[in-house]
């Protein structure tokens, strides 16, 4: 890809919490903030912004009392410039 590696110097912040929404389904919220004054990305790409926001939903149905289907969406915001990345996720959880 190239010579040069990543290099940044940032502080992350962020928020999470859990919310029943039925008897087997609940939902997981999560936002974090990036600021990054200082951002070099393999050959040369600076940021165009300081602040990146990372939103983060999920929602669990508990099939049974040891295992929850899941269903996650997440996505990277790049603030004033646009969206970097979103993705979807299909997953399971064995609770121990």
């Amino acid at each position: 890809l190239g010579t040069s590696g990543f290099q940044s110097l940032s502080t992350l912040a962020g928020i999470n919490g859990s919310i029943p929404i039925m008897d087997k389904l609940s939902t997981n919220l999560m936002v974090v903030g990036l600021y990054s004054p200082y951002t070099f990305y393999y050959e040369g790409m600076w940021y165009k912004t300081n602040v990146i926001v990372v939103p983060f939903v999920g929602f669990d149905y508990g099939a049974t009392k040891t295992f929850k289907f899941n269903l996650s969406f997440t996505g990277v915001y790049e603030v004033k410039n646009n969206v970097l990345n979103y993705q979807a996720f299909v997953g399971g959880k064995f609770l121990f």
